[in-house]
């Protein structure tokens, strides 16, 4: 019998000493046996990144991996490449590792520092916040295309306790608001101290 997570970890606790269903409700950790083809079909691979990789918040990384402003780390989650960069200002922020002209991967490395990224196609360099600093040979391009400087594409990022996640989805629910925790119960592990 299934039962949402939510309600059925509601303790009564005006319930008696011999009523355990009350004290400690059943939950169904379903110990049917899975079809195996979940874990190798492309159909339920493609089912599961349109409906949980793109949609989840995903740890994406330590915020102590990336101290001063420029340090980046490339976070892979299924056929993507995020770069997460430490921006001048403190914060963090994250990209899609892709040039907007013709799709080359941008950062070849899996952790570095760098004060731009340029691609190494027709050298196209884009700044810590993404946006296009610099066409090389800007003349050479049709001017419908470099006429709004496209920048890299900005994945939604937040940061909490120490921790950096990004999200891939257009309209995310706040981090805290999905992780649904208690107030201070990831900061009580000190995760922000934590250096690999």
């Amino acid at each position: 019998m299934w039962k949402n997570p939510v309600e059925a970890w509601l303790i009564d606790p005006n319930a008696s000493g011999e009523n355990l269903e009350a004290k400690q409700p059943f939950v169904d950790n379903g110990l049917e046996v899975l079809d195996p083809k979940r874990y190798y079909t492309p159909e339920f691979m493609q089912a599961e990144w349109e409906r949980l990789w793109t949609r989840a918040w995903l740890i994406a990384g330590i915020e102590s991996d990336i101290p001063e402003a420029g340090d980046y780390s490339v976070f892979r989650v299924g056929r993507e490449g995020i770069v997460i960069v430490r921006q001048p200002g403190g914060g963090v922020k994250a990209f899609y590792n892709v040039c907007p002209h013709r799709g080359n991967q941008l950062v070849l490395n899996d952790r570095g520092s760098a004060m731009q990224f340029t691609c190494s196609f027709h050298s196209w360099q884009f700044g810590l916040d993404g946006r296009c600093r610099r066409i090389t040979d800007e003349e050479t391009f049709n001017p419908d295309l470099v006429c709004h400087r496209p920048g890299m594409t900005e994945v939604r990022c937040e940061t909490y306790a120490g921790l950096v996640f990004i999200n891939m989805d257009d309209n995310p629910p706040p981090l805290r608001e999905r992780l649904g925790l208690p107030e201070g119960y990831l900061e009580a592990y000190q995760l922000d101290r934590m250096h690999c």
